[in-house]
């Protein structure tokens, strides 16, 4: 179970992972190329309030190692990682 405000849930992840029931902003990056993807996920998490939940969509196979690499560098925390086919998924928990 995740560690944040939220402790409800609205389905069960990939891997038993329980979702957070808010999702703040969605960012469909899916048909972006690199480093779009990425440059907007930056974008997006700054629009966000601390604790909100990003969900960021791609499609671009540089998105799957430059967002986890950017988040694990920030003060956000990528809650999970997930791929639903071509489409990579990253649920993102905004810091402070």
């Amino acid at each position: 179970m995740m560690d944040t405000a939220y402790n409800r849930v609205i389905e069960m992840g990939p891997k038993g992972i329980m979702l957070p029931e808010t999702i703040h902003l969605t960012l469909d990056a899916t048909h972006m190329r690199c480093p779009l993807p990425l440059l907007k996920t930056k974008m997006a998490l700054k629009t966000l309030a601390p604790e909100d939940i990003l969900l960021v969509l791609a499609t671009d196979s540089g998105a799957k190692k430059d967002i986890p690499r950017f988040i694990a560098h920030s003060q956000h925390r990528l809650i999970l990682e997930a791929q639903d086919g071509a489409i990579f998924q990253f649920y993102i928990q905004v810091g402070s």
